[in-house]
C-alpha cells in the first residue's frame, strides 16, 4: 500500500507504487544512514541512549517541509501539520546542537516570514511568546558552531524586536497597572489555558534579550549589544520584584496565579531569566514533581496524565543547579515514555493511552536530544561544561564527534580508569569546566594547570585539551 503525503497524480502514484517495499525500505535505511553521518557522533557505549538519539534526529529531520521556497519545521508526522514557533525553536534547536546546522539554518531562516511590521514574532493567535522563540532559534542555529555568513538580516530582525519588547515595556510602565512592566495579556489557548499576563512570555523575552546582545557582538555591532545588555538587567531587576509581588512561593503561571505550567517550566533553562540556584526554581521543580509522584516528566491537567515535553527542561535546570540525580531521572522518563516513532506522544495516560493525540511529537524528540546533549557538553554560560550529567555507564568509555558549541566544533573523549577519570577534548578559547563521574570526588588536588572548584569539578584553562584527575567514591576515605 502506497500512501503519499500531499496529493499526488494517479501517474505518479503508479510509478512509486512499481518499486517493491524491499527496495523501499533499503533506500530508507542508506538515506538515514548517511543523513545521520552528517551530524555529530555519540559513541556513549549504551545501545539504548544511542538508538534513541538516532531515532530522534531522524523524526526532527521528518517533521520539516517547504512553504514556497522556505523550509519550516511542523508539529509532527499525523497532526499539528501546521507550524508553531514554540516547538519549532525546540525542533531547530536540537537539530543544531545534533550537528545539522544546514537544516537547522534553512529552517531558521523560514522563521523570517513570521515578523509583523512592528518587530513581534507570531505564528499562532495569542502566543506573544513566540517573539523570545524566534530570537533565542536565530542565537542557537546561527552561532554554532561559527557565526553565519549571512547574520545581518537576523541582528536586525532581533534588533527590532527588541525594540518592540521596550516599547511594550515602556508603554506599560506608564499604565500604573500592578504588573505593567511585564508583557500584555494573551489567550493562547493552548499551554497555560487562561487569559493573563503569562510569565512564561517574559521568560521568553529574557532568553531573546540575551540572544540580541550575543548577535549583536558577532555582528561587530558591541556598542548596541551593550545597550541591549543594561535593558536585559533592568528587566530581569522588574522580573524579580514582579515575582515578590506575586502570592507564588516558586514561579506562577501567570502573573495573575491563574493557568497551567508551561512557560514558567522554562524559566531556569533555556531563558535562564533567574539563576539556576535561585530558591523559586527548586520549590517549581519540586512542586511540578510532587504532582507528578515522581521525578521525570510532570502531570498537565490532571494526575493520571503525563506531558511528552513540557517539564523536560527541568532537568537541564537541575543539571546546572548541581541535582545530577533529578536530571538524571528526568532523562530517564524521556526514554521510558519514547516508542518506536521515535519520541513520545505530547500527552498521554500512564497506561500509554495517547487518545487522539497520536505520537510522535517533535518536541519530545528535541528535549531528549537536548537534555542528552546537554548532559555531555553545554555551552551556554561563559565556559565549556563537559559530562554535567554523564551516566556511571557512560564513563566506561564515550566519545563524542564534531559537536557544535559556541565556541567551536568539538571532539571528547572521557573514561574512568580505576581511580582515576579523563577527559580529552578539542581546546577553546574559554574555561572548560569538568565534573567528575557520578559518585565520585576527588581523592587529592588536581595538577596544574587544572583548578579545583568543588569536590566534584575541575576547571581548564582556555586552550587546555586533556585532563586526568584522581577520584575516590564518595564517603570511602
Amino acid at each position: 500500500m502506497l500512501l503519499p503525503t500531499y496529493p499526488t497524480p494517479a501517474s505518479m502514484l503508479r510509478r512509486l507504487a512499481s518499486t517493491s517495499h524491499a527496495r523501499r525500505a533499503a533506500d530508507a535505511r542508506v538515506y538515514w544512514s548517511h543523513a545521520l553521518d552528517e551530524g555529530a557522533r555519540f559513541e556513549l557505549g549504551d545501545p539504548e541512549v544511542e538508538d534513541a538519539l538516532a531515532a530522534a534526529r531522524v523524526l526532527l529531520l521528518s517533521c520539516r517541509e517547504r512553504r514556497g521556497s522556505d523550509w519550516l519545521p511542523i508539529g509532527g508526522p499525523f497532526h499539528y501539520r501546521d507550524v508553531w514557533l514554540r516547538d519549532g525553536a525546540r525542533l531547530i534547536a536540537a537539530l543544531s546542537v545534533a550537528g545539522h546546522t544546514k537544516e537547522a539554518r534553512a529552517m531558521t531562516a523560514g522563521f523570517m516570514r513570521f515578523q509583523w511590521p512592528q518587530g513581534a514574532f507570531m505564528s499562532q493567535r495569542g502566543q506573544p511568546d513566540g517573539t523570545g522563540e524566534a530570537l533565542w532559534t536565530f542565537e542557537q542555529a546561527l552561532l554554532r558552531p561559527s557565526p553565519s555568513e549571512s547574520l545581518a538580516r537576523y541582528v536586525d530582525a532581533a534588533d527590532k524586536a527588541w525594540r518592540w519588547y521596550e516599547w511594550q515595556r515602556d508603554f506599560g510602565r506608564k499604565s500604573g497597572w500592578p504588573f505593567g512592566v511585564m508583557l500584555p495579556y494573551a489567550d493562547p489557548r493552548d499551554g497555560e489555558l487562561t487569559v493573563a499576563q503569562m510569565v512564561g512570555t517574559d521568560a521568553w523575552a529574557l532568553a531573546a534579550y540575551r540572544a540580541t546582545a550575543r548577535l549583536l557582538r558577532a555582528a561587530h555591532r558591541d556598542s548596541e549589544a551593550a545597550a541591549v545588555e543594561r535593558s536585559r538587567a533592568r528587566y530581569v531587576a522588574d522580573f524579580e520584584s514582579a515575582l515578590e509581588h506575586t502570592k507564588s512561593r516558586d514561579v506562577p503561571p501567570s502573573w495573575q496565579g491563574v493557568g497551567r505550567d508551561w512557560g514558567n517550566l522554562a524559566v531556569g533553562w533555556p531563558c535562564a531569566a533567574l539563576p539556576a540556584d535561585h530558591p523559586r526554581l527548586l520549590a517549581l521543580a519540586r512542586r511540578a514533581w510532587s504532582e507528578a509522584g515522581q521525578v521525570g516528566l510532570v502531570t498537565y491537567g490532571h494526575r493520571d496524565s503525563l506531558h511528552g515535553y513540557v517539564g523536560a527542561d527541568l532537568g537541564t535546570w537541575a543539571l546546572l543547579a548541581g541535582h545530577r540525580a533529578e536530571a538524571d531521572s528526568v532523562l530517564e522518563a524521556l526514554l521510558h515514555w519514547r516508542n518506536a516513532s521515535g519520541a513520545a506522544a505530547e500527552m498521554f495516560s500512564r497506561a500509554r493511552d495517547f487518545g487522539r493525540n497520536l505520537p510522535p511529537h517533535p518536541t519530545s524528540a528535541a528535549a531528549l536530544i537536548a537534555l542528552t546533549r546537554n548532559a555531555l557538553l553545554f555551552d551556554d554560560g561563559d565556559t565549556l561544561a563537559l559530562t554535567l550529567g554523564a551516566r556511571e555507564r557512560w564513563w566506561r568509555g564515550a566519545t563524542i564527534r564534531r559537536a557544535p558549541t559556541r565556541f567551536g566544533l568539538v571532539d571528547l573523549r572521557f573514561r574512568r580508569e580505576g581511580d582515576a577519570a579523563t577527559w580529552s577534548w578539542t581546546p577553546v578559547a574559554v574555561w572548560t569546566s569538568l565534573t567528575l563521574p557520578p559518585g565520585t570526588i576527588l581523592a587529592s588536588p588536581p595538577p596544574a594547570p587544572l583548578v579545583r572548584r568543588s569536590d566534584t569539578v575541575v576547571l581548564a584553562p582556555p586552550r587546555t585539551g586533556e585532563a586526568r584527575v584522581a577520584v575516590r567514591a564518595l564517603g570511602r576515605r
